[in-house]
């Protein structure tokens, strides 16, 4: 005998909902989820965390490691936690291979340049910035020094000597120089540990139409009048 089976009937009643697997909630897909940007910003605080672990564990037991050739000794940044930063020796130079390079910088890391102890000791208290064209966007870690109410950004990452800070916070600062005169630096990270105060050469020469021109005395920032609109003594070989 034959039996034939009538197909189940689903209940008509019953629902599919949609799952977020970001945040668990219904109707709604991941990218749609309001939480995304937050869940994201908590994701690359936790895997900066585990890496500033990682730099404490002894050679043999770290996978990755960029190998730089031997150079002077200087003073680079270390990270106890995801937010604070101390300074010990280590060994750096500008003489890295292609490789190297690719395996520290990303398209998405703000390069600060390799600043060194007496440096953050000498301007940690102070408001002056320091210009340098290795930087890639203004930034400081002072927050008196912002004029406006701060942004939220997307997380940045900070490229400081041998290790690595976080900003998720912009807005504008008055920049006073010693002549007396001042100027609206826009769009300035906040970077809590820093130091410093940094002023892009680079974004700056964008941002006003400028040329710079650097010697072993100072550095000049003229328009396209030839007129001079700003200027930085080097000092300690610091253009300041």
């Amino acid at each position: 005998m034959i039996v034939r089976r009538s197909p189940l009937r689903h209940d008509q009643s019953t629902v599919r909902s949609e799952i977020c697997y970001m945040c668990g909630g219904q109707n709604h897909h991941v990218r749609n989820c309001e939480f995304r940007h937050a869940a994201r910003q908590f994701a690359e605080k936790l895997r900066l965390d585990k890496e500033s672990r990682e730099e404490f564990e002894p050679q043999h037991k770290k996978s990755i490691r960029p190998q730089y050739k031997r150079g002077s000794t200087s003073k680079a940044v270390k990270f106890m936690d995801k937010s604070k930063a101390f300074w010990s020796e280590t060994e750096a130079t500008s003489e890295w291979s292609d490789e190297d390079k690719s395996e520290i910088l990303t398209d998405d890391d703000e390069v600060s340049a390799l600043i060194t102890d007496e440096v953050r000791k000498t301007f940690n208290h102070s408001d002056s910035f320091i210009s340098d064209t290795g930087c890639t966007n203004d930034m400081t870690d002072k927050r008196h020094l912002f004029t406006s109410d701060l942004t939220p950004i997307s997380c940045r990452w900070i490229k400081v000597g041998g290790g690595r800070l976080i900003s998720d916070f912009q807005g504008d600062v008055l920049i006073k120089c010693p002549d007396g005169s001042s100027g609206l630096l826009r769009d300035v990270l906040l970077v809590e540990g820093l130091g410093v105060n940094m002023l892009s050469a680079k974004k700056f020469c964008e941002r006003n139409d400028a040329i710079g021109i650097f010697n072993d005395k100072e550095m000049l920032f003229h328009n396209n009048n030839n007129e001079l609109i700003l200027s930085a003594k080097l000092e300690d070989n610091l253009y300041k």
